[in-house]
């Protein structure tokens, strides 16, 4: 298993807009979005982007939920990953210039329990995780899901080896693919 993120060298600074009575946390569900939501998401994200004009990379994170091109898209459809559902991106840079993207913000759908907190380095706050440091997964974690979000840690996603090597071989800009044995979390 791999973590993939977005490699913060190429990334553009960039965050979601979500209408005040969506959750926050819609895209760490690891579900679609339920009718109700949608309805008031529409087909379309605001995302904030630090500039409106391309190039983008295929990947970069937009705080809660990554942002993707088509060739990411074009990639996860050859890999046979198909549990997500993606939205329209409309990019606003600071100064209120607006451009509809083909990138599309990004919901995968799918947690799994998969994370062993024994062997994982994490701090906590009366019984509630709040740090995950490093990640080990559980014994057994050989879930058929190409692509999920760990129950525990919704903050990441995690891909299985033959999608990240797939993911590595269509020369995707932005990503960054690390096992999970080897991941630290810098960013949280």
């Amino acid at each position: 298993m791999h973590v993939l993120e977005a490699d913060s060298d190429e990334a553009p600074r960039a965050s979601l807009q979500l209408p005040a009575a969506l959750d926050s946390l819609v895209f760490l569900r690891g579900r679609g979005v339920d009718a109700r939501s949608r309805s008031t998401l529409g087909e379309r994200v605001t995302v904030f982007c630090d500039e409106v004009n391309p190039p983008r990379p295929d990947f970069f994170s937009a705080g809660l939920a990554p942002v993707v091109s088509p060739r990411f898209l074009a990639a996860l459809d050859a890999l046979g990953v198909d549990n997500h559902e993606t939205y329209t991106a409309i990019i606003e840079d600071l100064e209120g210039e607006v451009s509809i993207s083909e990138h599309r913000v990004l919901n995968v759908i799918g947690r799994v329990a998969s994370v062993d907190l024994e062997r994982s380095r994490y701090n906590s706050f009366e019984g509630v995780l709040f740090k995950l440091e490093t990640m080990r997964l559980r014994g057994g974690c050989d879930s058929d899901v190409l692509m999920f979000r760990p129950d525990e840690w919704p903050l990441v996603i995690l891909v299985r080896d033959e999608v990240a090597e797939g993911l590595r071989q269509a020369g995707l800009t932005g990503l960054r693919l690390t096992p999970v044995d080897e991941w630290e979390n810098l960013d949280f």
